[in-house]
């Protein structure tokens, strides 16, 4: 499977309260998991097993999809994302967030 780093992802902020909550920008249309995002910036929020991007470009409007939480065995020092083109359509793969052990997988 070919792998391309498609999108990159510029965290803006890392924590808000006591959930963790990352501000996104996606530079070109994606599939992350069975949801489409466009084009903006969203905040992203982690709650269990499901991913929860919110448009804050787009009156808030919020997409949820499932997601499985790896941890890698050290921080990752940039915010990136690993996609595949499938038939014309990116798919988000995974999400590495930038300052953190955390891996996003996307089905």
């Amino acid at each position: 499977m070919l792998r391309k780093l498609l999108l990159t992802i510029a965290v803006l902020g890392l924590s808000v309260a006591s959930a963790k909550t990352f501000e996104i920008s996606l530079s070109s249309p994606a599939m992350a998991g069975k949801v489409q995002l466009q084009p903006g910036t969203y905040q992203l929020k982690l709650d269990g097993s499901k991913a929860i991007f919110t448009d804050t470009s787009n009156h808030h409007k919020t997409f949820e999809t499932n997601v499985k939480v790896e941890n890698s065995p050290q921080k990752s020092s940039v915010t990136a994302v690993e996609t595949r083109n499938d038939a014309g359509v990116v798919h988000i793969e995974q999400i590495q967030l930038q300052g953190t052990k955390l891996k996003l997988i996307f089905n």
